[in-house]
This record gives structure tokens, sequence and C-alpha cells, in this order.
């Protein structure tokens, strides 16, 4: 393929900050380009219908020009204690598979150098060995770069890593994997500048208040972006149990925490005050549920403090909360909140959720889902946090997004059968049909003719529509599973382009 990845682009969330930005702009028209059909793969169980359901398995980009599908195979032996997840790679320029690589954890998804190769966990079998490997992007032969260690208490084996991916720091010299074992967290960070690979350090995860016993985790890691005053350093969200260990979930504290990547000791604890640069604490038993944008030196949090009773809130129907928080390298600071409105205070269009993603858009104005029963399409003004529009025609979203160079976000219905391009400034650009749902005629507007000439595509045969990714030529690629009208068991990748 011709397509590059870049540094926009190049891991599970659009980019390491979960900016979702590719490097080009979507179609002005949009057309169906090609598709590829993957039998005997589906998704793993993780592809859930609705907006809080449940997404797909992360997909990403590489330096050849390929769309990354972490997918499950049903025809894989799995006698012996053998996995049956593979990364699939498919040539965004013709659709075609490029190559697949067997056993890659499902728990520790990938990332991708923008540049270069492509670093994932591996693990042959089911609670056996796991390994760092390097993925040529071109052929995809992988190489075993660092075997789990003997298990000792300062340098623990490899382990799963609860579905936080891989991160790459901003200069691209370290690998950082947040593991989990029975007993105790880390975050491991590999050496990969060059020769052999090296884990540089270890640190664990000690709870830092005394009562923890409830509800201590991780909730994501991100790396500050290139150019911020914290360069250099990772983000860790962890939410600890309060001091009240009987009150669950009431009195959790979250946490973030900056730790300075350069200098670190061999091991070290999340207590070493060596290890934390600096941190601040989320006033709120903030839930976090995946609406985090880092642009510059800030951070854009949407969390949910009111989930089965389990936290208060603060008025009738209130359950979200928004912080947007500077870090000048040496402190964080909160510089904006906003509450979710409550019930009485809600106007025509306005909605009391959280984001549970969210898109850079243009930089002033974020783009992404609110939680509702499904997902609705929405705004959120960048310096106060108020909700600047939502597009309730739009009210099934899938929860999965990406969003273009220019700040356009691609999300689609499954009740309207669309995929819908959505402007920062809350215009709809297009709707695309992926099922009858779109027909208002009676003619079935899901079967497209296709751009690259090879005739008509019926997109009827596939369901559970996900937006992956916006390559740098413009395409938008998106992923489906067959439906009960197929003849197989399998998942669909298709492109949007800019038609005929």
């Amino acid at each position: 393929g011709t397509a590059t990845a870049t540094a926009g682009y190049n891991s599970v969330q659009g980019d390491d900050q979960g900016s979702h930005l590719g490097g080009g702009v979507g179609p002005a028209i949009p057309g169906l380009n090609w598709v590829a059909e993957l039998e005997g793969l589906d998704f793993n169980g993780q592809n859930g219908a609705g907006g809080n359901q449940g997404f797909s398995k992360p997909a990403l980009m590489d330096a050849a020009g390929n769309f990354l599908l972490h997918a499950n195979d049903t025809t894989a032996d799995t006698s012996g204690g053998k996995t049956d997840d593979v990364l699939v790679a498919v040539d965004t320029e013709t659709g075609e598979e490029s190559w697949r690589v067997d056993d890659i954890d499902n728990d520790c998804p990938p990332v991708s150098e923008p540049d270069g190769v492509i670093w994932a966990m591996r693990a042959p079998t089911i609670g056996g060995d796991v390994e760092l490997v390097s993925i040529d992007p071109v052929t995809g032969e992988f190489t075993v770069e660092f075997t789990k260690p003997g298990g000792d208490v300062d340098n623990p084996r490899l382990t799963r890593c609860k579905e936080v991916p891989l991160r790459l720091s901003a200069d691209g010299s370290q690998l950082i994997a947040y593991q989990d074992t029975v007993f105790d967290e880390y975050i491991r960070v590999f050496d990969i500048s060059g020769g052999a690979v090296s884990s540089d350090s270890v640190i664990r995860l000690d709870e830092t208040v005394e009562h923890g016993d409830f509800g201590q985790w991780v909730q994501d890691l991100r790396v500050a972006p290139a150019g911020a005053p914290s360069e250099g350093s990772i983000y860790l969200f962890e939410r600890t149990g309060g001091a009240d260990p009987g009150d669950l979930g009431r009195d959790d504290v979250n946490r973030i925490h900056v730790v300075d990547l350069a200098g670190l000791p061999a091991t070290g604890s999340i207590n070493d005050g060596g290890v934390v640069d600096h941190s601040l604490v989320i006033p709120v038993s903030v839930l976090w549920t995946g609406g985090l944008v880092v642009i510059g030196d800030e951070l854009i949090l949407s969390g949910e403090e009111l989930l089965a009773g389990r936290v208060g809130s603060d008025g009738d129907g209130v359950n979200a909360r928004y912080f947007r928080v500077s870090d000048d390298g040496s402190t964080l600071a909160i510089e904006a909140t906003a509450l979710g409105r409550s019930l009485s205070e809600r106007q025509a269009g306005d909605h009391n959720w959280h984001m549970i993603r969210t898109s850079a858009g243009d930089g002033d104005t974020l783009v992404g889902i609110y939680r509702g029963s499904q997902g609705v399409p929405a705004g959120l003004d960048r310096a106060t946090l108020e909700q600047t529009f939502s597009i309730d025609a739009l009210d099934c979203l899938t929860g999965t997004l990406a969003a273009d160079a220019e700040g356009t976000t691609y999300v689609h219905d499954f009740c309207a059968g669309v995929v819908a391009a959505v402007r920062a400034d809350g215009h709809v650009a297009w709707t695309f049909a992926t099922d009858d749902a779109a027909s208002t005629t009676g003619v079935d507007e899901a079967v497209h003719e296709r751009t690259d000439g090879s005739g008509t595509y019926d997109l009827n045969h596939l369901e559970s529509f996900n937006i992956g990714a916006v390559t740098d030529d413009g395409r938008i690629i998106l992923t489906g599973e067959t439906s009960g009208k197929a003849s197989y068991q399998g998942l669909g990748v298709f492109a949007i382009d800019l038609g005929t």
C-alpha cells in the first residue's frame, strides 16, 4: 500500500493521547472503496451493539500502510491450552490481507512506531509464558525481544495488562507496559532504543492509602506529548480505596501521577518520592470510563460519579463530572470543572451523561459520544467544558470514533444504519448507509458501487460496525461482523473514500 502512518496515528486510540486524530482529511463525498472479508474471525466477544456494552479489539495503523485488527480466530486449534488471538494486517490501499501473527495477547493491545516496528505481547499458551515481540510491518515476521524473568519480587514476570495498551515514550526510545499479577500491579519500562531490549525499570503500584483493600486499580496510562512541559513523563490514572474499607466505592480516591521516565531506579514503588514527580487528587469518586484527551499541557477528563448507587451525586440526576487539568512540568492544577446537567436543568438537546469516547475535534471544541441509553454525539467546549451541541437524531452510537486532521469526527449509528461525519460546529457533513435502516424509499441503500470499479457490495452482510481509522490519504476504515444473512462467520473490513 501507499498510505503511511504518522505520529498522529500510531496506537490503538488514534495516538498515544487518545485524540483519535488521523493524519489525513476524510471524504467530502463518501463512497465505498473496497471490502475485505476475513472468514473465520470474530471480535472475541468484545463488540457490544450498544454504546456502552463493550468494544471491538483495538485497531491501529503501521508504517507499511496496513490497518491492524486484533481478532479471535474461530478456526484455531486450541488444544493443549493454545490461544486463538491473531493480529491481522489489511492493506489500506487494496483491502488485501498482508499478513497475520498468531497468539497476540488480547490483554496487552499492541502499539506501532510511526516509522518502524509493531510492539506486542505474545502468549502462545493460556496461562503460559508471555513474551514481548517486535513485528516487521512489511513482512509480519516477529522476533522475540524479551521473555519473562524468574519472577522475583524486584523483577516480576511478564503477565497480562488488563487491557491498558502498550505505550511509546515521546521520543520513541522506551516502551511502557502496565502489568497485573495475582497480588500486585506494575509499570514496566523497556529500553527499545537499539540492540538488545532490556527492562529498564519496574514501578510497583503500592496503594497510596492505608485502607485500600477495595477498588484499587489503574484506570489508564498516557504519555506526555513531545513539546509539553512534562515531556519524557507518563500520566498514571489511579483509583484507590478510601479510608473506610467498609464504605465500598463512596470514599474512593482518584489521582493523576506524573512519573518521570528519566533516571528511574531499577525497581521502585509509587510511594517513592523519587518515582512520582508530581500528583493531583481529583476531588470526587470519579469512575474513569474513557473520556480522556491529552492536548499539549492539558488533560481533559470525563467521568461518571453515580453508578448503581455506589457514589453520591450533587443533585437530581447529575452523574457526570468534567475536569480540565493543566501541567506546567512541576504542578498539576484543575483549571476548570463542570457538572453534567441535572434533570431539572436540562433543556432540549442537553445530556447529563459523561463522554465515553472523545476526539480532540478542532482543538477548541472536543467531539465525543455521550453515554446514554446508547450513545449520542456531542460537542464539549475545551475552555469551559460546557456542552456546545448534541445530535439527537444519531442516538445509537457504538462507542467507537475516529477524527481526521481537520477535526471532523466519524461515528456509526446502528439504529439509523449510517456512518456520519460530524464537524466540530455540530454540522453533520454527510451520512453513508450501512444497512437498510437508512432507506426511506424502499430501495436497498446499503448496496454500494465500489469506487475501485469491482462492482457492488451489500453491506447488509455485516453488522456491529466500528470506526477504525482515518488514513493519511483520507480513507475511513471500518470493521463489522458478518450478520445472520451471511453463510460464514467472519469479520469485514472496508474503506470509504471520495467516491466517483
